[in-house]
């Protein structure tokens, strides 16, 4: 499912491309990636088909990952915004702001949620059969969602 190359965009970081999915990011040397079936994915709605986490090497288990995509299936291929509100991830009458997103690989919304710490926003972005929840923590990481792009 996924492989490791240089690539052009960060010197001697690696690729991550998950071909069940369709997507690729790129990733530190110093980070591992893992699928994780965790609890908590299973007490969430809507549940995610996948959950691939980026992690320092060092970083112990219990710490949440600096970098996680989470995979959602958009069953009704219901606009980004729409399907967001349909399934409780984005709630337009309290004080969540939604904003577009853009890098210049993919185009999304950001859902920011100001009495949530950390990270307290979210990236989201589809390819219309699927939609990806991006959560970036720290500066590596926010390098790291402008290197995710669809192929």
């Amino acid at each position: 499912m996924s492989q490791s190359h240089q690539t052009p965009s960060q010197p001697g970081w690696a690729d991550y491309i998950d071909n069940t999915y369709g997507f690729r990011i790129s990733y530190p040397p110093s980070y591992n990636v893992d699928h994780l079936p965790s609890i908590e994915d299973n007490q969430t709605f809507p549940k995610p088909l996948s959950h691939i986490a980026f992690r320092e090497r060092q970083q112990p288990d219990y710490a949440p990952p600096l970098l996680s995509i989470h995979v959602f299936l958009n069953h009704s291929q219901q606009s980004l915004k729409d399907w967001l509100v349909a399934v409780g991830l984005f709630k337009p009458k309290s004080n969540w702001f939604i904003t577009p997103f853009q890098t210049s690989q993919v185009v999304g919304l950001r859902i920011t949620v100001p009495e949530f710490i950390a990270p307290g926003w979210w990236v989201y972005v589809t390819n219309t059969t699927h939609i990806f929840r991006i959560t970036p923590l720290g500066t590596d990481a926010e390098l790291m969602l402008h290197t995710f792009q669809f192929h």
